[in-house]
């Protein structure tokens, strides 16, 4: 075949000038291009618009990306030059170094909360474990430990001061003893009640 495989505008992949085969070629494939043109449907136009919008967007994001890249470039180049010094490398890694130890501080720190948090959870459970199920909807006691002992002594020294100070003003007689026990109990039964319903 004699043809040039010159190509032109359009569709036209030989020129004018070209061998008698190589025009009925031409002619051929433009037929098959208007072929194609019209046997599109709305669809496939949709699609291939799609497509090309992609590639588009695509390689405006590539752009964008390259342009970023190069201006990063250039500020690093207007800041440590473009092969910098020992002196710019040496604080470089000492900036690292510093940056690894605030990381490692940083992890050990929320190491030791989460153990603190595992161990108050833990303690929660224990605490929880010892209450009653269900827990008294009306009242919470929340006298614990050595609070109770120490307010029990601290009224029973009282309680018997007072008990003995009423004896000796009442002369110390039998009744003036009897008197003074039974006020006692009575204030003791008062004031346990009142205590065990207000905590």
């Amino acid at each position: 075949m004699a043809a040039s495989g010159q190509q032109t505008s359009g569709n036209t992949l030989f020129s004018a000038g070209d061998s008698p085969q190589a025009c009925r070629v031409n002619r051929k494939l433009n037929t098959v291009f208007q072929d194609i043109e019209s046997c599109r449907d709305p669809v496939e136009e949709e699609r291939i618009q799609t497509v090309v919008k992609s590639i588009t967007n695509i390689k405006e994001d590539f752009q964008e990306q390259v342009a970023r890249y190069n201006d990063l470039i250039l500020q690093g180049n207007t800041l440590f030059g473009t092969t910098p010094s020992n002196q710019q490398i040496e604080d470089i890694k000492k900036r690292n170094q510093e940056l690894k130890g605030m990381k490692d501080k940083l992890e050990n720190e929320i190491k030791a909360a989460n153990s603190a948090a595992e161990r108050a959870e833990r303690d929660f459970l224990d605490a929880k474990a010892g209450l009653p199920d269900p827990l008294p909807k009306k009242m919470v006691h929340t006298i614990e430990d050595y609070t109770m002992l120490v307010f029990t002594m601290s009224y029973l020294v009282m309680l018997i001061a007072g008990i003995y100070l009423f004896i000796v003003l009442k002369g110390g007689t039998t009744n003036a003893i009897i008197t003074g026990l039974v006020g006692g109990v009575v204030i003791t039964i008062i004031l346990t009640i009142l205590i065990y319903n207000i905590l």
